[in-house]
């Protein structure tokens, strides 16, 4: 494939498609945006201006074929006129670049001087564009897509195999290069340092004054809203990112020995028969999973179509299973038993820190949380049979619901067991994640990094609550390790698996749908590095969207049909357009001045591409500082900024990879963790947007597994007699301290910060209470007659609860209400009338009180003796 006009041709489309737009603006618009149509000019001119720049100095055999065809053309005319149409086909194929973007930048300034003279009269720009287009085409077609051309297929000798469908190119291996500019080292570091010292400087309850001029007005540009002073924030990001892009530049010649080079496979075909009877199971396949969308739009419910649905998958991926095999594919995966034997021990060691008193921290739960396990309960209990394919809890797929069903089934409706299938989901991501390394960047990376992943708080905030949100990591990491092996193998089946795997995110949380992006744009990725040919690459794409198909079709016929509203709700609500994130910065008729409100299920959302710009700007700000300051994260548990405790090794991670994006390998992580921050958070709804980007933590941790190997390998350079074992002692210390810090954060610093309310802490004590216990809380004032906590309302904990009015406080026979054990709550308002009374009634008893995180008391408990006692 002529890989360099394929590029020219997709910049010319661009350029196209933006003269077009300017065309159609300048000449029917004008009068609502006046200036759009010439900014939309501007940036054509600049493609085209790039395409010229391209074009070689080829020689332009125009004149010279035109002389010949009119020399002809007076000696026989009719001969002539045939030569003269064969010509202007030539002429279209083998026109050089740079004449093309000649006429075609020609063609265009014409139709803007038509567009700009006659805007609404005449619709004559259209047709030069459409010239300027066909020009266009006329290059791209046969020259940048050779497998068009007919080719003749050539037979292999008998007994011999075939030759290799593909053969792909292979990266050379990384040496350690020469030692990087001490200066420059010092200097990025320095500035990582301090960056990230005046980033964590800034307490997120400070007020917000303007700041300095240049700061102040880019916080009131672009809305920022920055807690504190914004020059502090602006400015420690700024060291961050000079810091980074200095490690980056001044280390770019240098390299990892143990990363292991891309090397794709070459499938040598040992049967080149395909048998007809694979082609039947493929369309009786394809047939078996038509009925599926039939039965949903029929009304099928419960578990109507899953057999069907996985039979066909199954059929499906047998036949890509058979064409691979005829191809010679190698499909085996095999890992070694101290490998296997390794990763299972990180793996129980992982499930221990994960389950470490999983039903006391944090001993409250989120206000919204509660729902899923209601849910889930009523699931595990056969209240009701959920529609596999259907919308559970807030719209969310019902299939995260029906997961955690699973443990509840298992183990009992308690919190415990809920939050247990939190667990288990963020344990299974460590699987793929660590081949996914391994394969990518090493064994010595790949213990790292699973090590890393299991100490984040991020991670470990959600991983231990009842939310869906860490469902969508082990679907997305499993997507992008099939990507890889599907593309080392050249294989069908596994790109077939990946997209299955992708197409698995339409049936849990929606940031699972990351990984489907992710993976194609790596399969593009790989074949613009040239790693592979169009057509393997083109086959991959076929098989993977298949895939996705196959797998997310019912669940999105499902919501579109059934609850086309909800459905609809769930996918415009999260976007930065929407008008009930905008109106909060910008007055109402503001987002209205253009167009109307776009009604979407439940949501509006507006046009205003000033507004736009700012919200976008205003969401990449905030979500990138996020990741090092902590004033900028909020809710869910989180107390520090969302890359503790890796605080800049993953920024020399970041670096390190980015100045080496030809390598895919090293390529795949920056990806996951500026793509996924900025689909799931800066084009989001008030940014920044944790509980969306939490798949992102992987690449994290991966980037500072590497950032950490890094620096020891850059210091063993500078410092002699450090050995190999030195080094893995230094690795293992770093693992140690970032996980000594990142599980403190999490048990220690958390529940500090995040104290339980009155609610919550009735339902704790109930919980540690045995069956027969008596709860009384002395009401206070405002709340309603008919309260209990949710938790002993929901779960079946055997503690009975009574709410106590003041008024009755002096008659009631409190004594009686404590047969066996019992605890008494009351808020710190009512204590000078409360804690005296059970003192007449129970003797003089401490009391256990629930300050809030400013420690301020709120609430107390006061535990009596049993009379009995």
């Amino acid at each position: 494939m002529d890989r360099k006009r394929l590029v020219i041709g997709l910049e010319l489309v661009a350029g196209l498609v933006l003269v077009g737009l300017g065309h159609y603006y300048v000449s029917s618009l004008r009068e609502v945006y006046p200036l759009d149509g010439y900014i939309l000019y501007v940036i054509a001119l600049v493609m085209f201006v790039l395409v010229w720049r391209a074009g070689s100095r080829e020689v332009d055999p125009l004149w010279a074929a035109l002389r010949g065809s009119f020399r002809v053309a007076l000696s026989v005319m009719l001969d002539a006129l045939r030569l003269m149409v064969v010509s202007v086909r030539e002429l279209l194929l083998f026109m050089s670049v740079r004449t093309r973007v000649a006429i075609v930048f020609t063609l265009n300034v014409l139709a803007a001087i038509v567009a700009l003279a006659l805007p609404a009269a005449t619709w004559l720009w259209l047709i030069l564009w459409v010239v300027s287009i066909t020009i266009l085409l006329a290059m791209i077609w046969p020259q940048a897509m050779p497998w068009l051309r007919s080719k003749v297929p050539v037979r292999s000798p008998a007994g011999v195999s075939a030759a290799p469908e593909t053969q792909l190119l292979v990266e050379p291996m990384e040496t350690a290069g020469p030692k990087p500019k001490l200066i420059g080292l010092g200097l990025a570091v320095v500035l990582l340092v301090i960056g990230q010292i005046v980033s964590g400087s800034v307490n997120r309850l400070d007020p917000s004054p303007a700041g300095g001029p240049s700061t102040g007005t880019l916080n009131e540009t672009l809305k920022l809203s920055l807690p504190g002073d914004p020059s502090i924030l602006l400015a420690g990001g700024l060291l961050l990112l000079l810091g980074f892009s200095i490690f980056a530049w001044v280390t770019r010649r240098n390299g990892l020995s143990d990363v292991p080079r891309f090397k794709a496979d070459t499938p040598i075909a040992v049967d080149s028969r395909f048998s007809r009877r694979w082609l039947l199971i493929a369309v009786a396949g394809l047939a078996i999973w038509l009925t599926v969308p039939k039965s949903i739009i029929g009304g099928a419910t419960g578990w109507g179509g899953v057999l069907p649905w996985i039979a066909a998958l199954v059929l499906i991926g047998l036949c890509w299973w058979r064409i691979d095999r005829a191809r010679g594919v190698r499909l085996a995966i095999h890992i070694d038993r101290p490998e296997a034997i390794g990763l299972g021990l990180a793996a129980l060691a992982i499930l221990i820190v994960f389950v470490f008193r999983l039903g006391d921290v944090p001993n409250s739960l989120w206000p919204d949380e509660a729902a899923f396990f209601s849910t889930a309960r009523d699931i595990s209990r056969g209240a009701f049979t959920p529609d596999f394919f259907g919308l559970g809890t807030y719209g969310y797929p019902m299939g995260g619901s029906i997961y955690q069903s699973v443990w509840i089934s298992l183990f009992g409706a308690n919190v415990w067991a809920w939050r247990l299938s939190s667990v288990i989901a963020a344990l299974l991501a460590i699987i793929p994640i660590y081949f996914l390394v391994r394969a990518t960047l090493g064994r010595r990376l790949a213990g790292l990094s699973i090590a890393l992943y299991a100490v984040s708080p991020y991670l470990l905030t959600y991983a231990r609550l009842g939310y869906n949100n860490v469902q969508a990591i082990a679907p997305l990491a499993l997507t992008l390790v099939l990507t890889w092996l599907a593309v080392r193998r050249n294989s069908r089946l596994f790109a077939f698996l990946a997209g299955c795997a992708g197409g698995l995110g339409f049936f849990t949380y929606t940031a699972a749908r990351l990984g489907f992006v992710l993976a194609l744009g790596g399969l593009l990725w790989v074949w613009i590095t040239r790693r592979a040919n169009g057509r393997s690459t083109l086959m991959q794409v076929v098989c993977m969207l298949l895939g996705v198909v196959l797998v997310a079709t019912p669940t999105i016929v499902y919501g579109s049909q059934r609850y086309p509203a909800i459905f609809a709700d769930k996918q415009a609500e999260a976007l930065f357009n929407n008008v009930f994130y905008a109106r909060d910065l910008y007055p109402e008729q503001d987002l209205y001045s253009s167009f109307e409100p776009i009604r979407v299920g439940n949501q509006d959302l507006f046009y205003e591409p000033g507004i736009y710009a700012t919200l976008l700007g205003r969401g990449i700000v905030r979500t990138a500082l996020s990741f090092n300051a902590p004033a900028l994260v909020r809710g869910n548990y989180l107390v520090g900024a969302l890359s503790e405790p890796y605080s800049i090794f993953y920024l020399l991670g970041l670096g390190w990879c980015l100045i080496r994006l030809r390598r895919p390998g090293y390529a795949l992580w920056p990806a996951w963790l500026l793509i996924g921050a900025f689909t799931l958070s800066a084009i989001n709804t008030f940014p920044p947007r944790p509980e969306h980007m939490l798949p992102i933590v992987p690449a994290l941790a991966v980037l500072a597994a590497l950032g950490l190997t890094i620096g020891v390998d850059l210091l063993a350079s500078f410092v002699s007699g450090i050995t190999d074992r030195t080094k893995l002692v230094l690795l293992i210390g770093g693992v140690v301290v970032m996980g000594f810090f990142g599980l403190r954060t999490y048990f220690v610093e958390m529940p500090d910060r995040f104290p339980p309310d009155l609610e919550n802490a009735i339902f704790w004590q109930a919980q540690h209470l045995p069956r027969g216990s008596d709860i009384m809380l002395i009401q206070p004032e405002g709340m309603a007659d008919d309260f209990e906590p949710w938790g002993m309302r929901e779960i079946d904990l055997g503690v009975a609860f009574h709410l106590i009015k003041p008024a009755d406080l002096e008659s009631i026979d409190l004594g009686s209400l404590c047969p066996t054990d019992c605890r008494f709550f009351y808020v710190a308002s009512a204590r000078d009338r409360v804690y005296p009374r059970l003192v007449q009634v129970f003797g003089t008893l401490p009391e256990m009180p629930y300050p809030d995180a400013d420690g301020i008391v709120q609430s107390y408990a006061f535990n009596p003796r049993s009379p009995a006692q």
